[in-house]
């Protein structure tokens, strides 16, 4: 009977390890399965890139409301944050809950709406009017520049001077039509494109109202997510991924909204000093708004901003103003970096300036002006997820001061501490073995003469 039962218990064994083999066969199969048809559709993307990049420039194309409502929501929530912290609760102390939300998003896009159309009917018009003033004046610019040129090679005659005339007699005239042409027709096209403008204004309309119930769902939103996280991963895994993305949320608004601050600001400072100091005349407002504009690129986008302007000036006005100029680029950026932008930004980001250059670098690479801009936090999230990781693997091997870990790791250094302590040892050993002799040889003196 207890034969019949081990078999029975035996057969039962061998039937679930079966069942186990199965089901792990089964999961390794859709594994590959799964590898098989991701690698499939990779190489088909890469071979077939054209056909993928017009697909994808479609999806974006008919997401562009949705991804541009995400953007504004992502920046309006912030805004709201701010107002609802700084001026409902501390100015006016209100403590209902639904209350401040509401007064808060309506605060926030009455400030965001005024700013645009104020932009609209003063700054663009004032733009225009620079922008044609440029284009009346480009063929007198290019002779001054030219003649500058040709100046320059005969007093310092050399290959490399005569190349750049060269290059620049050749191609300019080309840019010159094209820009004229540009500029002059800015109005006629403007008004030719009203289906664009309207398409254009439609999708921001719609942009608008997507951000709005955003927000309206924002903790909907952030719980679902928050879900669907903890419902992926286990419960260590989920909350070191929900910390990491409210990390990159704040490294992301810290930089986006606190660059866009300051450089409204220095936009704003720029045009202001350029009309008390007569600088510019015309072209105050065209040059403010690109000064501003590369501002938000740290370390290169004084340069990128100042450099054009300086020449425009120094052109279409004066050797004299584009001097004042240049002083007046330089006193705002040592405000901007040493007082300004410490102040509004603080140290949002927590990289060192070669890791700042190195993302503008790569940004610029991949995504032009906006990936230089974008670059930044990005690399900086990339840079917090990997110290994070290598401090807790330091901790895991219970590495807390890598200077006495180095110093223990060096051979001559343990050499030398080991000879150390064998030769302290020695030396009390003999000190031990002397004296216990002394005391022997005593003894038998001692015990010799009692004998005696």
């Amino acid at each position: 009977m207890e034969e019949n039962n081990n078999n029975v218990a035996a057969e039962e064994e061998n039937k679930s390890f079966k069942f186990m083999s199965e089901k792990q066969f089964l999961r390794m199969c859709m594994y590959a399965v799964g590898c098989i048809i991701i690698c499939t559709i990779f190489a088909r993307t890469i071979w077939n890139w054209d056909a993928t990049k017009e697909k994808l420039g479609g999806l974006l194309s008919s997401l562009s409301p949705f991804l541009v409502g995400f953007f504004i929501a992502y920046i309006m929530g912030n805004l709201a944050n701010s107002v609802d912290r700084h001026i409902l609760v501390k100015l006016f102390h209100i403590e209902s809950p639904s209350l401040r939300k509401g007064l808060s998003l309506i605060i926030s896009y009455v400030i965001v709406i005024g700013i645009i159309t104020g932009a609209l009917f003063f700054i663009i018009p004032a733009l225009i009017t620079s922008i044609t003033d440029m284009a009346g004046s480009i063929n007198e610019l290019y002779l001054k520049m030219f003649a500058m040129i040709n100046d320059f090679s005969e007093k310092h005659q050399n290959p490399t001077m005569d190349y750049i005339k060269k290059v620049v007699q050749d191609s300019m005239p080309q840019y010159i039509i094209k820009f004229r042409n540009w500029a002059t027709g800015i109005a006629p096209n403007l008004a030719g494109a009203s289906m664009s403008v309207l398409k254009w204004i439609l999708n921001f309309i719609v942009a608008i109202i997507v951000s709005v119930y955003m927000l309206l769902d924002k903790n909907i939103l952030v719980r679902n997510g928050e879900r669907v996280i903890f419902a992926l991963f286990s419960e260590k895994k989920a909350n070191y991924v929900w910390h990491t993305i409210e990390k990159a949320n704040e490294i992301f608004s810290g930089f986006i909204i606190g660059k866009s601050i300051d450089s409204l600001i220095i936009g704003i400072i720029c045009l202001v000093a350029m009309k008390i100091f007569n600088i510019g005349e015309s072209y105050a407002v065209l040059i403010s708004i690109v000064v501003g504009l590369t501002n938000m690129i740290p370390y290169f986008g004084p340069f990128l901003g100042g450099i054009p302007s300086i020449l425009i000036i120094f052109l279409a006005v004066s050797p004299k103003q584009a001097l004042a100029f240049l002083i007046l680029i330089v006193v705002l950026q040592q405000f901007d970096g040493n007082i300004l932008g410490p102040y509004i930004l603080g140290d949002k980001t927590g990289l060192r300036p070669i890791w700042i250059i190195f993302a503008i670098s790569v940004g610029g690479w991949l995504g032009g002006v906006v990936g230089m801009f974008f670059g930044v936090p990005c690399v900086a999230v990339i840079s917090y997820i990997l110290d994070d990781v290598v401090e807790k693997r330091l901790a895991k091997k219970k590495i807390n001061d890598l200077e006495a870990l180095k110093v223990d790791n060096k051979p001559e250094e343990k050499m030398l501490t080991k000879l150390y302590h064998s030769y302290i040892a020695n030396k009390k050993e003999r000190e031990g073995t002397d004296s216990t002799n002394k005391g022997q040889s005593s003894y038998k003196v001692v015990k010799g003469k009692k004998k005696k």
